[in-house]
């Protein structure tokens, strides 16, 4: 089965790091550049992971996880950031369920686990739903 995986970020090394890391037929990856992009995505699609900046143009990633949040409350997410003790961050961790934080510049070997460990808290969340 082929996970979904949203990437919102609009740093183009992170970006081409991430596309190069996801290669294979396991993911489907869609890329994004900033928030509203990732929400218009989200509203579309049904992903089991998103990967989201917090400083991006227009629509930052706070105000894109709590907008997300309200459309598809079971999508695993994690923020990816040069600044990870930021008060967004730390926002986001206490309001959304947000279940990770990867700080930038990042290991793509550590990436990946994370986004495996983002589908299968989806699966576990579906699988609860379920029953």
């Amino acid at each position: 089965m082929t996970s979904k995986v949203l990437i919102a970020d609009d740093e183009r090394y992170t970006v081409e790091m991430v596309r190069f890391a996801f290669d294979d037929d396991k993911y489907e990856v869609e890329i994004v550049t900033d928030g509203s992009h990732a929400l218009a995505a989200l509203m579309n699609k049904d992903f089991d992971v998103l990967a989201i900046d917090m400083n991006m143009p227009g629509m930052d990633g706070l105000s894109a996880i709590g907008h997300i949040r309200r459309i598809n409350p079971n999508v695993s997410i994690f923020i990816m950031t040069g600044a990870p003790d930021s008060a967004e961050v730390q926002e986001a961790l206490a309001k959304y369920d947000v279940f990770g934080v990867m700080e930038k510049p990042f290991d793509l070997d550590k990436f990946i686990a994370t986004v495996d460990k983002g589908i299968e808290l989806r699966s576990q969340k579906d699988q609860a739903a379920a029953s």
